[in-house]
């Protein structure tokens, strides 16, 4: 969103690697604090917890000798590997995301930019922007954590339509 930079999502719309238009990027691998978790065979386990390879055969897990540092070079606020799949070149294939850059819906409203994992994400955010609720009322986490900035009366016209041209992409 602006200002703070979010966490990256496990599944998001990005822009393609290949040919930049619209591409749905999907997390490589899945953590489980839980060691005794029930996962994949191509999956791993360690003292701390387990890790479920998604598609191991589009992008393996690269073993390290340092099994921490390799799990918070995947699930930490960095960038995680996945595989990105475009519709309009075909693409498939691994790709590490840099969110929020790798963002397809980005607006800038306010001074201030405007990132969204996918397009239910900015359905819901106009509903919201539409009925002018208060930031203190949005009841689900992502929705949360867009900055006030985005709901100031000041900027409600301009959110509206910056949100209807991201829905036209």
């Amino acid at each position: 969103m602006g200002g703070r930079i979010p966490s990256p999502p496990r599944r998001c719309t990005v822009r393609c690697p290949k040919c930049a238009k619209r591409a749905e990027f999907s997390s490589a691998y899945r953590f489980f604090k839980n060691p005794n978790a029930s996962i994949h065979p191509m999956g791993l386990k360690f003292s701390y917890g387990s890790v479920a390879v998604r598609m191991p055969k589009k992008l393996s897990w690269k073993s390290s000798r340092n099994p921490t540092l390799q799990a918070q070079r995947t699930w930490g606020p960095g960038e995680p590997w996945g595989i990105a799949t475009c519709g309009a070149c075909g693409f498939a294939g691994p790709h590490k995301l840099k969110w929020p850059k790798d963002a397809y819906y980005r607006g800038t409203v306010g001074g201030k930019t405007l990132f969204a994992p996918d397009r239910e994400f900015l359905v819901r955010l106009l509903r919201l922007i539409e009925h002018q609720k208060s930031p203190s009322n949005r009841n689900s986490p992502d929705l949360r954590a867009v900055p006030r900035i985005f709901f100031l009366k000041k900027n409600h016209d301009a959110m509206i339509k910056t949100l209807n041209r991201l829905l036209e992409l």
